[in-house]
């Protein structure tokens, strides 16, 4: 079996700090504007992983083509 990569052991604490939450606890963040809407065609948790990877090209790359 493969040892697990840090990029994977992160993944999956990303992936661990997810969850649905209702509008109500959603809104406050919304009204800061600390609020990112993805794309249904993307992975959450990939987009999570790789905001916090600091992945400016990829980010942008979604940003500029609307997802």
């Amino acid at each position: 079996m493969k040892q697990p990569t840090l990029d994977d052991i992160d993944r999956a604490q990303v992936n661990m700090e997810t969850a649905q939450i209702g509008w109500r606890e959603l809104q406050p963040y919304f009204a800061r504007g600390a609020t990112v809407v993805v794309e249904e065609t993307l992975d959450l948790v990939d987009v999570a992983f790789q905001i916090s990877k600091d992945n400016k090209a990829q980010v942008a790359q979604w940003l500029e083509s609307g997802q």
